[in-house]
């Protein structure tokens, strides 16, 4: 896990000459689970562009160590369960488009493909739904899809943008579960990006805290008090946010030293 697998040192990003990005520099490690979170307008969406190398920094370098410097990235939009109604593809067929960087738009899939789709689609849960047309299926189902459809390519990171937006808190805990699963199956370092401050120290080894700028890059159990309190105010979360917030690290943080006995 403690292998870099991206780097980004000093970035700076503008758009028309106004600063959206400034001197970011942060590692992401192989197998680890990554949150980042930030106010609207702290450059959250530009920074994952230019990880995914959508952009291209104006100062800085962005690297990607992983996999022979290869940069093998499975990104999942906060508007990818945008589909007309209408819209006749099979879970499968949604799944199999992911390897479109493979095989091409009109490329037949082969004997291994086809059981690489049927893998994925078994690794998130969607095994008997596979011939389910795509708009058939539940918020939380279509997610998983999705999530299907990354992990065919094989990432070595899966960023995953506001990825529980509309999905009830129950559908919150089983995603979670999911990604912890999916995480320890595939090897794969995984952003998740979000507003939820208390899902994060929850579920992630790491937060970053963006605002323009890296203001915090921690572990949860490193987080005091007084950062919390910024992070929420930033975020606007509900009073007895941050008592609940530490209740559990206290918790996350005494199972850590269980488990380590």
């Amino acid at each position: 896990m403690n292998e870099p697998l991206l780097k980004l040192n000093g970035v700076s990003f503008s758009y028309d000459g106004k600063q959206v990005l400034r001197n970011v520099s942060l590692e992401l490690k192989c197998g680890e689970i990554v949150g980042l979170a930030g106010p609207n307008g702290a450059g959250k969406t530009t920074l994952l562009k230019l990880m995914i190398g959508l952009l291209r920094p104006d100062r800085g370098r962005v690297e990607f160590t992983g996999r022979a410097g290869a940069r093998s990235i499975g990104y999942l939009s906060q508007h990818a369960q945008r589909i007309d109604a209408n819209f006749p593809a099979t879970v499968r067929d949604i799944v199999s488009t992911g390897l479109y960087g493979k095989i091409g738009v009109l490329g037949r899939l082969g004997a291994s493909d086809k059981d690489t789709v049927e893998s994925a689609v078994r690794a998130v849960g969607l095994g008997r739904l596979g011939e389910e047309r795509i708009t058939e299926l539940s918020g939380g189902q279509m997610q998983r899809a999705f999530i299907a459809r990354a992990l065919v390519s094989n990432p070595s990171l899966l960023i995953l943008d506001e990825p529980t937006t509309g999905v009830d808190l129950s559908g919150e805990e089983e995603f979670y579960k999911l990604i912890t699963r999916l995480n320890k199956r595939y090897g794969m370092a995984v952003m998740l990006v979000s507003h939820d401050i208390y899902a994060l120290v929850e579920h992630t080894d790491r937060i970053i805290f963006l605002n323009k700028e890296v203001l915090y890059d921690e572990k949860p159990s490193g987080l005091s008090s007084g950062k919390l309190l910024k992070m929420l105010f930033y975020h606007k979360h509900p009073k007895g946010t941050v008592e609940r917030l530490e209740k559990g690290m206290r918790l996350k943080m005494a199972g850590a030293q269980e488990g380590g006995k």
